[in-house]
């Protein structure tokens, strides 16, 4: 099987690639933004650097390639830059998925399309694949408008949303909640913590395992990708503190409306996956167990 991948570079993406790369029977065109930031010396993957607000460029390299499957991970994904930066945005958010699509379509490659809680209000979540969208963020309302074109352009494709992914590789450019929560909390640093914000946080080694079964079983449609627990940020700092044996005398609960974001925030997200539990097999690890599996050092 013939894998392109988009967005490379990101959590997603080098942990996907570190899942394919003792996989013989799986040859992997891997793209980012820029230079290559993981190793590349797997025979199976190779690296090309690819612009996605650039669609002449994408749907030209994709053709190119004939990959049997796509992975869309890429994106612009910081919510605070999205709302600063519409254009930008709906470039490489939208354009940019419109032109993936269009490439899967042209050359019949099964797409699968990554999306978010964010197209959601958080007003009455935990959310079925059937709810409907309705983004209060710009970053949101891109992401929305990617899966719809997604969805007109080609009919062999999935659409999956996930959650607060947190995780860790070795070349990321960028923390997550996680990865943050734990450095205040080792150094013992006063922080503020949302405690009225509710998520189903995503281990992303769940998150790259449901993109290969889904590869695999080409099931299409929309998939709700996350963890099975519901908790807000303050419970997970209060579980790594746990794990880790750190105070939380310095973490402050905090109300959401305390904080000056540029973009809005959904109260309460999270998914309901038994629709990705019953057709894609997925089972996601607990935050225990993803807590336990993950190599910190």
């Amino acid at each position: 099987m013939k894998i392109f991948l988009t967005g490379a570079n990101g959590l997603l993406g080098q942990t996907l690639i570190g899942q394919i790369k003792d996989k013989a029977t799986i040859e992997l065109i891997a793209s980012g933004s820029g230079s290559c930031r993981f190793d590349d010396s797997a025979q199976n993957i190779s690296y090309i650097s690819l612009d996605l607000s650039d669609t002449t460029a994408v749907i030209k390299t994709i053709e190119e390639h004939r990959p049997d499957v796509i992975i869309h991970g890429g994106a612009m994904t910081q919510v605070d830059d999205c709302e600063d930066a519409k254009a930008a945005a709906y470039r490489i958010n939208v354009m940019g998925s419109q032109a993936v699509a269009v490439a899967a379509c042209s050359i019949n490659a099964f797409l699968i399309h990554i999306s978010t809680d964010f197209i959601f209000n958080g007003e009455d979540g935990p959310y079925r694949e059937d709810a409907k969208a309705g983004p209060v963020n710009y970053y949101g309302l891109t992401k929305w408008m990617a899966e719809e074109a997604v969805s007109v352009l080609t009919d062999r494709s999935a659409i999956l949303r996930t959650v607060l992914v947190y995780g860790k590789v070795a070349g990321m450019s960028r923390s997550n909640i996680m990865l943050w929560l734990k450095e205040k909390l080792a150094l013992g640093e006063e922080i503020q913590v949302v405690d009225d914000q509710l998520r189903s946080p995503t281990w992303v080694e769940d998150l790259a395992e449901a993109c290969m079964l889904c590869a695999v079983k080409q099931k299409t449609g929309i998939f709700h990708i996350s963890g099975d627990e519901m908790m807000s940020p303050y419970e997970m700092a209060q579980r790594i503190a746990k794990y880790f044996g750190y105070s939380m005398q310095n973490v402050k609960k905090a109300n959401s409306s305390n904080f000056r974001q540029r973009a809005l925030r959904p109260p309460k997200t999270g998914f309901i996956i038994e629709k990705a539990k019953q057709e894609l097999e997925y089972q996601p690890h607990s935050f225990q167990e993803a807590l336990e599996r993950m190599v910190w050092e």
